[in-house]
């Protein structure tokens, strides 16, 4: 925490340019450069650039991971006291589906899925840095399940929901058909894997 409060008037700013490949791709690009230059004891926040994430969220993210001595700590915003009056209704219903689908294919439950407001400990990056990246929307949903594989305690705390009146970028048939071949992979991955560790 006292890491986080020291940058506030005296941060870095790098900027990783390599556009056109995707959000879950531009994340994996952060996610490589914060192994090159910071060290084992940082944690690694995500936030993106849509003003969909409230910045006051951060720091309480950040408490809960160290006082639970979760591996990922996760936002939350059906949680949230406010998700109901600021989340469109559509949203949250598609959400709740991808959570069950999400849930389904890493066998651990979550609620959020869709929710890419993170903070994790970089060894976290060190030991899923050899994983396949999903390159677009359903990165989310794609890192939770590999964090699931990999054993790692993710914990969810509430954030608070913030739209107003943008457009997703999601195009739903592609994204049903590229996101549902995915769970469906992971998924039967997964089933096998537990078949090859389980009693002989």
């Amino acid at each position: 925490i006292e890491a986080v409060e020291a940058t506030e008037t005296a941060a870095d700013l790098v900027v990783l340019q390599r556009g056109g490949h995707g959000v879950g791709a531009a994340v994996a690009m952060g996610f490589d450069h914060v192994m090159q230059v910071w060290g084992p004891d940082d944690l690694v926040a995500v936030m993106d650039g849509d003003a969909q994430m409230d910045a006051h969220d951060l720091l309480p993210l950040c408490q809960r991971l160290l006082t639970t001595q979760a591996d990922v700590v996760k936002g939350n915003r059906l949680a949230h006291a406010e998700v109901r009056r600021s989340m469109p209704f559509l949203r949250r219903l598609a959400n709740r589906g991808l959570a069950v689908l999400t849930t389904l294919a890493s066998g651990r439950r979550v609620r959020d899925a869709q929710c890419g407001f993170v903070v994790l400990r970089t060894e976290v990056l060190q030991r899923t840095k050899d994983d396949p990246v999903w390159s677009g929307y359903g990165y989310v949903n794609h890192r939770f399940i590999r964090w699931s594989r990999h054993g790692f305690r993710v914990e969810a705390h509430p954030v608070r929901p913030v739209y107003a009146e943008e457009t997703s970028g999601i195009r739903p048939v592609r994204f049903f058909f590229s996101g549902g071949a995915m769970f469906v992979r992971e998924h039967h991955a997964r089933a096998f894997a537990s078949l090859g560790s389980g009693p002989g």
